[in-house]
């Protein structure tokens, strides 16, 4: 009896090391409800967002990301590599545009009081400096004492808020309860981190730093996002929300880089 117990547990544990994810959300929206599909085998990650005609594969080893219009054939690639042309690019040209920003400024300066002082110079600063002292620097992330069970899978609440202000909710479930592979779970969690590098640093960049994305790993956050609300002055609105999980097997050539015929 107990050496049939051993052989089940490692044909159980042998399954599921090679057991393939799919998650399935749904994209809440004014007008229609839309899905966002990830795949996930080998490593390997591929997304499919509804009414939208692309391949898209992340290579967590490569940390690259590429994306092909079906429509056009148009292929682009995103790594760190294109990341740091396109963000110098456009660290130049914002500074560039500050020049004559911070010369006019400078001459109010020798007019202005103390406090119009100190609040021309946080702007400047914010201006200049976005990844210091943009909104995104100040956003806190708080672990709550409150769980919920979505789909019948259990998730941990974790509130973002920017000065006290409640931003984003995030309810965040673990590899466990999920039932997904180490593997799968790590080439998830790097697409996110991946994602969030990628527009984080384009958008600071810019000068845009009125955003409430989160880093995961350096939150010290666990899990996987099931469900995600966001808030604002005109109240919370779902932003995505676990429709589906499966562990069945997926196809090899749904991962292949293909132009379309």
């Amino acid at each position: 009896m107990k050496l049939n117990l051993v052989l089940m547990a490692l044909l159980l544990m042998t399954n599921l090391s090679h057991a393939d994810t799919t998650l399935i959300y749904k994209l809440p929206d004014a007008n229609s409800e839309k899905f966002l599909t990830y795949y996930i085998k080998d490593s390997l990650l591929r997304f499919k967002e509804e009414g939208m005609n692309k391949t898209n594969v992340f290579d967590p080893g490569k940390q690259e990301f590429t994306s092909i219009d079906q429509n056009t054939g148009n292929i682009s690639r995103i790594n760190d590599a294109i990341v740091n042309q396109h963000t110098e690019k456009l660290n130049k040209e914002r500074m560039e545009k500050l020049k004559s920003i911070e010369a006019e400024l400078n001459k109010q300066l020798q007019t202005m009081d103390a406090s119009k002082k100190e609040v021309a110079e946080v702007l400047m600063n914010k201006l200049k400096y976005p990844e210091f002292y943009g909104d995104q620097a100040y956003l806190n992330t708080e672990k709550t004492a409150s769980s919920k069970k979505i789909n019948n899978i259990e998730c941990q609440i974790y509130n973002v808020r920017l000065h006290e202000k409640l931003m984003r909710q995030i309810c965040m479930a673990s590899i466990d309860d999920l039932k997904i592979s180490a593997d799968d779970y790590t080439a998830l969690r790097s697409f996110f981190k991946f994602n969030y590098r990628t527009q984080s640093r384009m958008m600071l960049a810019a000068g845009k730093t009125s955003f409430n994305m989160i880093d995961y790993d350096e939150q010290n956050i666990p899990g996987i996002p099931i469900e995600i609300t966001v808030f604002t002055d005109q109240g919370s609105k779902q932003e995505q929300l676990l429709h589906k999980i499966s562990n069945n097997s997926l196809d090899k050539a749904l991962f292949e880089i293909k132009h379309p015929k």
